[in-house]
């Protein structure tokens, strides 16, 4: 059996170890155990859980906000715990919109709706997962200790203080081993009493064991041994905080790969020949000669290869870079989690909702493939432009197709203005040269409907000022304004792009519309200018806007019905210009990553906080929540008012509420 925990994230807080108290109530209220299984969920009755867990439910946010690529969601998974191939659990997640804890029964995937007290978020982040079997389960929830009875969860402990808790292990009896930063390990039983305790004398992290007697616990740079009266450091080096095995041949690894016979400590030379940032996590343990683990971060944190013991020597087998690759040009499992070896297959989960399973060839198989998205444009749900790893996708409803091999930013377009009827597309891209001398050179893209257009407009090399394109706004079919860093503006029409004076040296980021005549442009320290097309040559500084009263970066803008609106990432302030020429600043309650107009009077913005979205009302931004641990960072929205928001880790979708009769 295979029982492991992470090394856990440290929580830097001021106040001593308190173990507070048991809780009655409902603070310590069960939880419903099947939130997103539903009667007539996709995923019951199955016997493949790859086939299961691609055809859950899709996750959507109270709020109306559902994830669209990929499906059921784009959460990153965290790790997977498992006694057996009838008892397989997946953790990811975390505050405020979205935690899951998936368990696999052998039949039916149930994501777990867990209890949190009174005045907490609804979601915590999983800081540790321990189990006997499907009925005796613990976890760490932040600073709750909770378990599983088979049943429900309910919240056995609250931490209080600065020595939150940091690994949990789950003994024979039923009872939890927990630790905390400042080393004090503590023995709860289910009715949350302590019946054991004692301290490592300083730091401690992961806690593992084989018996009451037989406890590892990880430190940094060490591992210490409990043996039922003493603590003991067998270990003094490099930090590694993944177990596997049992009493007397217990795997431990991180850093590096060691070994413990129940007398002495080994340490391998396993990280001789890897990069120096690898890591070796515990992936199997099937017996004393057959011993697996993941390679990964040998660099990056992509999934490098799998590491087997087979009694007397290591071999390492790599992963094929070209399984790497997903149809789309996005990486498989670029932020690898973690992988298991379960009754002989094997579970990969990633960043970004991805699942894989691994060959007879050790390559990564697909179960569900992440879909990261940089910008997009349409004109409906069967007619999306789509950004996507390092190429231009198209989006019938059904059917991707590659349309470009460059990834095209601030990505724009005029339905049906191109040759034919199609679409018209403008947008921009940037590459860096190949020789080593770290040139980059701006492109403004066009299609015509029926062949792209790609123009050189600046160069700059790294460390010096940047001179990106941030921005091409069509005015017109065949015509659009395009701005970029320390001031930089040209004007294309007629097929040609011509530089034109901006009168600043400020970077600027975003063009917006009153009419097709008039175009207002935001940028750095507070600058807004204007363009119109009776002097297309020229931009002019705004005389109206309180340019004085702001330093904020203008990097995000937006309009309709003659409304405009701006936005900095750097300040909840957004400034709003009403139809009567007036600007005034308004507290969103956000810092914002892309904003889009909602209606003839409204915004939208996506904040640089996870999980959250602000809309105007008319009168105030109010919050709402979509279910992403990670924030998700361009919006987009349809003629019919669908909403896209999409990022590295997939996309949601908000539709319009339905006309009220």
């Amino acid at each position: 059996m295979t029982t492991k925990t992470p090394l856990a994230i440290l929580f830097v807080v001021a106040a001593c170890h308190a173990p507070s108290r048991p809780l009655s109530g409902d603070a310590g209220a069960t939880g419903d155990a099947s939130l997103n299984a539903p009667a007539g969920d996709a995923s019951a009755g199955s016997s493949d859980p790859f086939a299961a867990l691609a055809a859950m439910p899709t996750v959507c946010s109270p709020d109306g906000w559902c994830w669209q690529w990929p499906l059921p969601s784009g959460t990153s998974y965290g790790h997977i715990v498992s006694t057996g191939p009838d008892n397989i659990w997946i953790t990811g997640g975390g505050p405020p919109a979205y935690s899951l804890l998936l368990q696999w029964n052998g039949h039916t995937w149930t994501d777990h709706s867990v209890p949190v007290p009174p005045g907490y978020p609804p979601y915590l982040a999983t800081d540790g997962l321990s189990m006997t079997g499907p009925d005796n389960a613990w976890m760490l929830y932040n600073n709750l200790l909770e378990h599983y009875d088979g049943t429900a969860w309910s919240v056995v402990f609250i931490f209080a203080g600065a020595a939150l808790p940091l690994g949990v292990w789950a003994d024979a009896k039923g009872d939890a081993w927990v630790g905390d930063g400042e080393g004090n390990i503590d023995l709860f039983t289910q009715a949350g009493d302590v019946i054991d305790t004692f301290s490592t004398g300083g730091f401690s992290g992961t806690i593992w064991g084989t018996a009451d007697d037989d406890l590892f616990i990880t430190t940094i740079g060490g591992v210490l041994h409990y043996d039922g009266s003493a603590v003991t450091r067998i270990y003094a080096g490099k930090t590694c905080g993944w177990y596997q095995g049992v009493q007397n041949d217990v795997w431990i690894s991180g850093e590096t790969i060691l070994h413990w016979d129940g007398s002495a400590m080994t340490e391998t030379d396993i990280e001789a020949g890897h990069d120096e940032t690898a890591q070796f996590d515990a992936a199997g343990y099937v017996g004393s000669g057959d011993v697996s683990f993941a390679l990964w971060g040998d660099p990056g944190g992509a999934l490098a290869g799998i590491i087997h013991w087979d009694g007397s020597g290591f071999t390492t087998h790599p992963i094929d870079p070209a399984s790497q690759i997903t149809p789309l040009g996005d990486s498989r499992c670029g932020a690898f989690r973690d992988a298991q070896l379960i009754a002989g297959t094997w579970f990969v989960v990633c960043d970004g909702g991805a699942v894989a399973t691994l060959g007879s060839d050790y390559n990564l198989v697909p179960v569900i493939d992440p879909i990261q998205g940089h910008t997009m444009w349409g004109t409906s749900t069967t007619n999306l432009y789509f950004a996507t790893g390092d190429e231009l996708q198209h989006f019938d409803g059904t059917t991707w197709m590659r349309m470009l091999d460059n990834r095209i930013l601030a990505l724009k377009g005029i339905a049906g203005a191109g040759s034919g009827g199609a679409d018209e597309l403008f947008g921009t891209h940037e590459l860096m040269s190949t020789d080593g001398s770290e040139i980059f050179t701006t492109y403004f893209d066009h299609f015509d409907g029926a062949t792209w257009t790609s123009t050189p407009l600046t160069q700059y090399t790294f460390g010096e000022p940047i001179l990106n394109i941030a921005d091409a706004y069509p005015v017109g079919p065949g015509e659009a304004l395009i701005v970029g860093g320390q001031g930089n503006a040209f004007y294309f029409a007629n097929g040609a792009v011509t530089p034109i004076a901006s009168g600043t040296t400020a970077d600027l980021y975003a063009v917006v519309p009153v009419d097709s005549d008039h175009l207002w442009i935001g940028g750095g320290s507070g600058t807004m200018l204007t363009w119109d097309r009776a002097d297309p040559d020229e931009l002019a500084v705004d005389p109206t806007f309180p340019s004085a009263t702001t330093s904020e970066d203008l990097e995000y803008g937006a309009g309709a019905g003659g409304v405009l609106w701006f936005a900095s990432v750097n300040s909840d302030d957004v400034w709003r210009r009403g139809s009567d020429g007036t600007w005034q600043d308004i507290d969103a309650h956000v810092a914002a990553t892309s904003v889009i107009a909602d209606g003839s009077d409204g915004l939208l913005i996506s904040a640089t906080d996870s999980g959250e979205v602000a809309r105007w009302n008319g009168h105030a931004f109010a919050i709402e929540y979509y279910p992403s641990w990670f924030g998700l960072q361009r919006l987009f929205a349809l003629p019919d008012g669908t909403t896209y928001l999409t990022g590295q880790r997939g996309t949601v979708i908000h539709a319009p509420a339905p006309p009220q009769n």
